[in-house]
């Protein structure tokens, strides 16, 4: 009988040992794992968002193209005695204005890590502004 509780003893004890040792092994497993989905989900990030920041220093340089050809032509609207031309040069000046704040509300976005989604309605808009300061300083 003493032999038989410690058999039973034994091998008890050696179960709880062996679950013990699986409940590790599952645990360190799924940090494993979710680590490696954490850095997965990083890097792919990284690169989408390295393609959404090339087309922002692409913007960036129309911008700068754009207020270039606005400062050109500055020289004439301050000259110029015509009404239209000074409303031009008004709206011209706050489109300009108005494409810098939507650049730097795709860069925030872009640094902040927003959704891909929320970023490329801030390029969007960006463009979309970038255009229409375009057809203002044309008109000068």
């Amino acid at each position: 009988m003493k032999k038989s509780r410690l058999s039973l003893f034994k091998s008890t004890s050696m179960l709880i040992s062996m679950l013990g040792i699986f409940m590790i092994v599952t645990t360190l497993g799924v940090a494993v794992y979710i680590g490696i989905c954490i850095v997965s989900d990083s890097i792919t990030s990284n690169i989408e968002h390295g393609s959404q920041s090339d087309k922002l220093s692409s913007l960036k340089s129309n911008y700068t193209t754009l207020t270039n050809m606005f400062n050109d032509k500055k020289e004439r609207s301050y000259n110029s005695n015509g009404v239209s031309l000074d409303t031009n040069y008004v709206n011209a000046a706050s489109a300009i204005n108005v494409a810098k704040s939507a650049l730097d509300n795709v860069n925030s976005a872009i640094y902040s890590n927003k959704p891909n989604s929320e970023i490329d309605k801030e390029m969007k808009t960006a463009e979309e502004k970038l255009q229409i300061a375009y057809d203002f300083v044309n008109k000068l």
